[in-house]
């Protein structure tokens, strides 16, 4: 009976060993939407990712701890693919339209900003005021997007002019 429990023992062990042997951590962004997985060495036990905020220039993710004086930008964590991926982000500016012109501060993993298209005569505030991000499905008939800081500007969206002074003139 001794030699029964002994031989669990050992198989538990067996297999409790070849469970930290293959310890596995995200490497990094998914491919064809599955993740990139490493194997770590038996002593990592650790995997570490980017901090999630705009503008981090640290990109590592894989086995082991985080590298000295990055805590700011690194973090840790303890479960086997803990780190998962997650798409970086920026800081950019897009420009607010109407009723007067201000800066939007956004964060996302591009610069898109949006305003209302030529041809578009209405006076939905949301719309002539343009903003961060895509215009969305429920605009894409009278919505313009464009790439890069504050793109939206309102001369890059002239005829937009004659649309605020329409409104302006309405409202009086």
């Amino acid at each position: 009976m001794m030699k029964i429990a002994v031989l669990f023992v050992v198989l538990a062990m067996a297999a409790a060993a070849d469970d930290m042997m293959n310890f596995t951590c995200i490497a990094g962004a998914s491919v064809d939407k599955t993740d990139t997985k490493v194997n770590c060495s038996a002593e990592a036990v650790l995997c570490h990712k980017p901090v999630a905020v705009a503008d981090n220039t640290y990109a590592d993710y894989g086995c082991g701890a985080c590298p000295a004086n990055s805590t700011e930008t690194c973090e840790e964590c303890a479960e086997e693919d803990c780190n998962a991926y997650a798409v970086p982000t920026i800081s950019f500016e897009c420009n607010g339209l109407y009723p007067n012109m201000t800066v939007i501060a956004c964060e996302g993993p591009s610069a898109i900003c949006h305003g209302p298209a030529k041809e578009y005569s209405g006076n939905d505030a949301t719309t002539l005021n343009g903003g961060c991000y895509g215009c969305g499905e429920a605009n894409a008939t009278v919505c313009v997007e464009c790439d890069g800081d504050k793109c939206n500007s309102a001369a890059a969206m002239f005829s937009l002019l004659t649309t605020l002074l329409a409104v302006a003139f309405w409202m009086q």
